[in-house]
This record gives structure tokens, C-alpha cells and sequence, in this order.
């Protein structure tokens, strides 16, 4: 009963004051049929009309005070809703915000850490081209070299054959050595260009690791002071909020800043990692141009042996062709010998001979070395054609 006056006071209060206006009216009838004098029911039944009419006025007035408190009640509670609602906006405005400015931040930073590998890699991409400018530079410079003096053995080859064999000699070791010497030079120059690009190549790589170091340092001073208006402000709204807000915000904070630290911990350890890729990239460099500097000489060498030996064996090869046609003169005996100067085509057939010097034997040994010569015609073919010169200088020693 109680349950049902506090719920609906109003429709109890109705219902009470309905039956108490009911019963007075019953009441009212049932004495007029019992009484047989009317006028003495006139007074009761003007006192039951202004009982009614205050009945009403006060109905009416619980009816005004419970629209009232009901009227007051949803005010209240439209405030309280739109309240909440307006809070809710505001907390979901801030959330947005704040994700919104995260996800700036994020790009930003993609932005920046694309743009530091583009950089990246457009050094290291300028870096191979220059190398292989460089070693394809010293390549060539090298070859060039190596022809130049090809080209310098052959003429004083050559000028070795057109004179005196013990005069020509001692020339020809005065002049191999000022060659040597001055390939020795060469050889000093190119090293103490090749130990200055490398020393300008790490000047400039130390050059960029310090700008790079200052800007990151920069950088980092940016980050700090940005972080620290951030917090500022972060604590600032903190007070506003409520406690799990807060609570909230601080546990976003600390996620942002593990993931922040393990990203510079990662780009630092990527960073040591590809300066460590490029010393070892640089130290094979090192390594295969002296590799490819040393094989370079050994073949040098090398074909300078073979040049020699073709040489020696073709020179053989003529004086024993020759020496299979010469007659021995008479009266010439004992151990003969002469220089002889030959000219020829590239067929090998001889257009002029001279024999500048015989060591015994006389002019007879002269001539019969002339002759022999002369039947040689055509000389046999260079086993090789650098070997082949069209003047020759043979010292011609018949066998016994």
C-alpha cells in the first residue's frame, strides 16, 4: 500500500477524495428519503457544496504543485542531460584533437624519417657513382700508362738495334734505368693521389657525420622543448578533468614515450649498422683495388718477360736461318763473328743489308755473311707481330 502512495501520490489522493465525495452524496440522498421535513436539509446540503468546491481548489492545487515539481523535475533533468551531452562533446572535441594531432605528428615524423633515407640514399648512390668514376679514371690512366710505356720500349728497342751492340748497351741499362725510375715516380704520384682522395673522402664523411650529429642534436633539442610545452599542457588539462581522465592521458603519455624511445633506439642501431655495412663495403674496396693494382703489375711484368723471350727467340731464329746458307769462306777459321744491320719488309724479304763489324775473318767474312743473308730472303715470320721491326741489328756467330 505504501509502495503504491509513494509511486503514485496523485491517483491515491484522487481516488481518496473521489469516495469521500461519493459517500457524503449517498449520505445526502439517504436523508432525504428517511426525513419527512425538507427544509432542514437545505443547510446540510449548502455545506456539502463548499466541501466539494474546497476539495476541488485543493485537488486543483495538488494538481498545480505536482505539475510544478513535475515541470521543475524535467527542467532539472533536461539540464543534467544537456549537460552530460555537452561534456560528452567537449571530451569527444578533445579526444579528436588529440588523435588528430597524433596522427600530424606520426606523418610528420614518416615524413621526415622518408625524406632523411631519400637523402640516404641519394649519398650513397653519389658515393658508388664516384668510385667507380675514380677506379674507371685509374683504370684508364693506368692502361694509358702502360701503353705509353709499351710504346717507349719498342723505340728505344728499336734505336738499341740500330747501333753498336757494346755501345747500345750501356745506353740502353742508363735508359731502362731513368725509365724504371720514372715509373717508380709515376707509381709514387698516383699512390699519393689515390692516400689524398681517400683522406678527402674521409674528411667529408666526417664532415657529414658531424652536421648530421649537430642536427640530430638540434632536432632532439626541438623534440625536448615540444614535449615539455606538450606536458605542460597535459597537466594544465589534467586539473580540469576527472580522475580516470587523467588517469587515461597518463598511461597514453607513457605508451607514446616507450614507443618514441624504442624509435630512436631502433634508428640508432639501424644508423651503427649501416655505418658499420659501408666501412666493411669501403675496406673491400680498398682491398680488391690493391688486389686488382698487384695482378695489374704481375701482368705487366709478365708480358714484358714474353715480349723479351719472343724477341730473343725471333733474333735466334733469323741467325740460325741464315747461318743454315752461309759458306765459310777459305782461309777464314777460329771463332768469327759480325754485326749485322738488316732491313725488311713485312713479308720478311730483305731490301738492304750491312755488316758493320766482323771480329775476325776479314772482308771475305763480310761478304760471305752479306751473301748468306741475301739467300736468307725471305726471313723467317715473327712468332708474334709486336716483334716484328722492319730494321733489325743481329749479331751473326756461325756454329762450328
Amino acid at each position: 500500500m505504501w509502495n503504491l502512495i509513494r509511486e503514485y501520490p496523485i491517483a491515491v489522493i484522487l481516488s481518496i477524495l473521489t469516495h469521500v465525495v461519493v459517500a457524503v452524496l449517498l449520505w445526502s440522498g439517504a436523508s432525504g428519503l428517511f426525513k419527512s421535513e425538507p427544509p432542514p436539509q437545505i443547510q446540510p446540503i449548502e455545506a456539502t457544496l463548499v466541501d466539494e468546491s474546497a476539495i476541488l481548489e485543493t485537488i486543483e492545487e495538488m494538481k498545480r504543485q505536482e505539475a510544478d515539481k513535475t515541470r521543475r523535475e524535467e527542467e532539472a533533468r533536461a539540464a543534467r542531460e544537456a549537460e552530460l551531452k555537452r561534456l560528452e562533446a567537449e571530451r569527444k572535441a578533445e579526444e579528436e584533437r588529440l588523435r588528430q594531432a597524433q596522427l600530424e605528428r606520426e606523418q610528420r615524423q614518416q615524413e621526415a624519417e622518408a625524406e632523411r633515407q631519400r637523402a640516404e640514399q641519394m649519398r650513397i648512390e653519389q658515393e658508388k657513382l664516384a668510385q667507380q668514376k675514380a677506379l674507371q679514371d685509374a683504370k684508364r690512366a693506368a692502361e694509358e700508362e702502360q701503353r705509353k710505356a709499351e710504346r717507349e720500349r719498342e723505340r728505344l728497342q728499336a734505336e738499341r738495334e740500330k747501333i753498336a751492340k757494346e755501345r747500345e748497351l750501356e745506353k740502353l741499362a742508363q735508359q731502362r734505368k731513368a725509365e724504371e725510375a720514372r715509373l717508380e715516380k709515376l707509381r709514387l704520384e698516383a699512390e699519393a693521389a689515390e692516400k689524398k682522395r681517400l683522406e678527402e673522402e674521409k674528411r667529408q664523411a666526417e664532415e657529414e657525420a658531424r652536421k648530421k650529429a649537430e642536427a640530430e642534436k638540434k632536432r632532439q633539442a626541438e623534440e625536448a622543448a615540444r614535449k615539455k610545452a606538450e606536458e605542460e599542457k597535459r597537466k594544465a588539462e589534467e586539473e580540469a578533468r576527472k580522475k580516470a581522465e587523467a588517469e587515461k592521458k597518463r598511461l597514453a603519455e607513457e605508451k607514446r614515450k616507450a614507443e618514441e624511445a624504442a624509435r630512436k633506439k631502433a634508428e640508432e642501431e639501424k644508423r651503427k649498422a649501416e655505418e658499420a655495412a659501408r666501412q666493411k663495403a669501403e675496406e673491400e674496396r680498398l682491398a680488391a683495388e690493391a688486389e686488382a693494382a698487384r695482378r695489374a703489375e704481375e701482368e705487366r711484368q709478365s708480358r714484358a718477360r714474353e715480349f723479351r723471350s719472343l724477341q730473343d727467340k725471333y733474333q735466334q731464329t733469323i741467325s740460325r736461318h741464315i747461318a743454315r746458307r752461309w759458306v765459310k769462306p777459305i782461309g777464314v777459321s777460329g771463332d768469327v763473328g759480325c754485326d749485322v744491320y738488316v732491313r725488311q719488309i713485312p713479308s720478311g724479304d730483305v731490301v738492304d743489308v750491312q755488316v758493320t763489324h766482323c771480329s775476325g775473318g776479314g772482308e771475305q767474312m763480310a761478304r760471305s755473311v752479306e751473301a748468306a743473308v741475301l739467300k736468307a730472303s725471305p726471313l723467317p715470320s715473327a712468332p708474334d707481330p709486336r716483334v716484328f721491326d722492319r730494321e733489325i741489328q743481329i749479331y751473326f756467330r756461325p756454329e762450328n
